[in-house]
């Protein structure tokens, strides 16, 4: 596109409050398609925007092509840097950036280092607001700070960039992200960071014990709660589930449980706001996946009186009966259901329903009638001293039953009270049930810890607009839909895929590696180190081990059946009585080798020895001498790899093979065998090195060994 297209615009500030983008007129884009090339219309559009009465500019990028005629929209923080103000006349110029490779920010406070991975965060937050990045601009990003839990904005000015320019593209590049030292006095800057550990010391969760079972008491004040963390290395690898329980001594209490961020009501993935002791469960598989190294809990005082608490946690492999805390009250007394006919007798009493003997009736129809009562609505027999507190909630369908004092206020305010989402201000018929499901799975300001992008950010818009392969992948947010919608370029074969599907896809690769044919054959001299190639030859050895035994004379197939015999018969007793003549020679049926199992023999067993191995040819395969020390040690080696390791011998030798070109790109099995018994001996340091090669190239192309014999 031509740097020559410039327009004068009004300024406007935009709604939107993050990034870099900018909202231009119409015309402006039919502009640009009249003047626009054939090979700029992929091109990312950046634009300059220069305030002529400061001489300020700054690049930037295009949200759309939706403002009114003549006015440009840009963020706040654009006018601010600019100079500018609302109505000021701008020159919006379109310019072409490089691709920036790395950047480097300097932060302005230290509101940053409450962040788990900054660099993650700066990552997800360029990516996803930015399309250009000036030097000396300042950077404002949005993040949630776990230990505060809130979201606030870190500030950031840009201190360098590569390559050193003025200003670069962040879009289809991948950007290293680096941290300069925060520039302040040193003493300003040492007491910053004195009060930045106060105040994180302040907020840090109370650690509890280490050990599973062992009791932590707590003592709260009315309107006081406090958070708690149990240490994810304390919990055994094997274990899911993290079970929280308050034994309530004094006071009452309510109980929230979240694996990643500081539990409250409106936060919790399990509560329990029943009246006396309670108890949650939490699935710590969340915690694991983000790596963190602590679930919560938090106790928050009921009541007017203060509370005291004696905190337990335990783990278990699976939650048979997980508490949730969302259980809509406690089970109503019942009577047992008494037969009309007791026994023989027997009279019935009208006060508690159970059959009663003559003899004691009198004594038990007194007791009975003056210390205790049924409940009209259930039946329930009660102590007169507690029939005060046996409450039936009035709300329709609803079968919560109170029995202790206290009960029916909580009831209320938890189950039957209109509450407020506290992120997108929905309101809820109560909050133990119906907010929690809301929270838990379609606010669109619920905090997630995103998979993709390894950082905390809200979930974005309802799950309704979720795609299939998106539910298929378990996603359940705005957010993670669109991290997972993002390409990679795979490791293995170069292609761009989604990171949704990045696991199928590394399963496809390991399937196909995993059914790969063997990539060779073995020559059946079991001296020899050559793959067959081709058809082999009879015996189904190489061709080169085969040479000795070859002939050009036409036969019929029994002759050259028995000739090839003799043959054999008398290449064995040659290498049994005269040997191949090479002291390295690693054939046991050699005499020049120091393995020779033959030495007790004198040559007529020696010859009986040598007509059993060449009939046993065909199915056992051959000894043969082979000569170069180099491909006796590849055969050698590759057995070697094989019983260690438990890949197949072909697999051990093609790897052998490739690694040894690496070294040795000029040599070649025939100039081996030309140039005889030649000086290329490896000593035990070079086959070290060599069977290392080999080893990495087998984990990179081979497939999973078996298990080693």
């Amino acid at each position: 596109m031509s740097s020559r297209l410039a327009f004068t615009l009004t300024t406007a500030t935009a709604p939107w409050t993050e990034g870099d983008r900018i909202s231009l007129p119409a015309h402006i884009l039919e502009s640009l398609g009249t003047n626009a090339h054939d090979d700029e219309a992929s091109r990312v559009l950046t634009f300059n925007v220069m305030f002529p009465s400061t001489g300020q500019s700054l690049a930037c990028g295009v949200k759309d092509f939706a403002a009114d005629a003549d006015v440009v929209l840009a963020p706040a923080w654009i006018l601010s840097a600019l100079g500018a103000a609302d109505g000021d006349t701008v020159e919006v110029r379109i310019v072409d950036l490089p691709k920036a490779t790395a950047v480097k920010l300097r932060a302005t406070d230290l509101t940053y280092l409450e962040l788990p991975d900054i660099r993650a965060v700066l990552e997800s937050a360029l990516r996803d607001h930015f399309t250009c990045i000036n030097r000396g601009m300042p950077l404002r990003v949005r993040a949630f700070l776990p230990g505060e839990h809130v979201m606030a904005t870190c500030s950031f000015v840009v201190a360098d960039l590569t390559p050193r320019v003025n200003a670069c593209t962040v879009i289809n590049t991948d950007v290293e992200v680096d941290l300069a030292p925060l520039e302040a006095d040193p003493v300003k800057l040492h007491a910053m960071h004195a009060e930045w550990k106060r105040h994180r010391a302040d907020l840090a969760p109370k650690p509890l014990p280490t050990t599973a079972g062992q009791h932590h008491r707590v003592t709260l004040d009315p309107g006081q709660a406090a958070s708690f963390a149990v240490e994810m290395k304390a919990v055994p690898e094997t274990h899911g589930v993290v079970r929280v329980a308050a034994e309530v001594g004094e006071g009452d209490c309510n109980l929230y449980a979240h694996p990643l961020l500081r539990a409250s009501l409106q936060d919790n993935t399990a509560l329990d706001v029943t009246v006396g002791s309670k108890a949650v469960e939490m699935d710590v598989a969340p915690a694991r996946a983000a790596d963190a190294a602590q679930v919560f809990v938090t106790i928050e005082v009921d009541g007017d009186a203060p509370c005291v608490v004696d905190l337990v946690w335990t783990s278990s492999e699976a939650s048979s009966d997980p508490s949730s805390g969302a259980a809509n009250g406690s089970d109503a007394m019942a009577v047992d259901d008494e037969p009309d006919e007791g026994p023989y007798g027997h009279t019935k009493c009208p006060t508690c329903q159970k059959w009663i003997s003559a003899g004691a009736y009198p004594l038990h129809q007194i007791h009975c009638a003056r210390n205790t009562v049924a409940c009209s609505t259930c039946g329930a027999v009660l102590l007169r001293t507690r029939a005060k507190d046996h409450w039936h909630c009035p709300e329709p369908r609803c079968t919560f039953v109170a029995l202790h004092p206290g009960e029916p206020d909580k009831h209320l305010r938890f189950w039957h009270t209109p509450t407020a989402c506290s992120g997108c201000d929905a309101t809820f018929s109560n909050a133990a049930g119906t907010l929690q499901t809301h929270r838990r799975a379609h606010c669109p300001a619920r905090i997630i810890y995103c998979r993709y992008c390894h950082t905390y950010a809200p979930a974005g818009p309802s799950d309704d607009g979720l795609s299939a392969a998106d539910r298929l992948a378990g996603l359940t947010s705005a957010h993670e839909a669109a991290c997972a919608a993002r390409t990679v370029d795979c490791r293995t074969c170069g292609r761009p895929v989604a990171r949704r599907d990045v696991a199928v896809h590394m399963q496809l690769h390991a399937a196909a590696k995993r059914n790969q044919p063997k990539p060779l054959t073995l020559c059946r001299n079991w001296v020899c180190g050559r793959p067959v190639v081709g058809t082999p030859a009879p015996g189904a050895i190489c061709l080169t081990c085969f040479a000795p035994f070859y002939s050009s004379r036409a036969a019929s197939p029994r002759e050259e059946a028995a000739a090839l015999v003799r043959k054999r018969v008398q290449r064995y007793f040659q290498q049994a009585t005269v040997g191949c003549g090479h002291a390295w020679c690693g054939n046991k049926y050699c005499c020049s080798s120091p393995k020779f199992e033959w030495t007790d023999l004198d040559a007529t067993g020696k010859a009986i020895q040598c007509m059993q191995l060449a009939k046993a040819a065909p199915v056992d395969g051959m000894w043969l001498c082979v000569a170069s020390q180099r491909i006796q040690d590849r055969r050698s080696m590759a057995q070697d790899l094989a019983a260690a390791h438990g890949w197949d011998v072909e697999w051990c030798l093609e790897a052998l093979i490739k690694t040894e070109q690496d070294d040795e790109t000029d040599a070649s099995d025939d100039d081996d065998d030309a140039g005889g018994a030649n000086d290329d001996r490896q000593d035990v340091q070079a086959q070290v090195r060599w069977m290392s090669r080999a080893v990495d190239w087998l984990l990179k192309l081979a497939p999973p060994p078996k298990a080693a014999s």
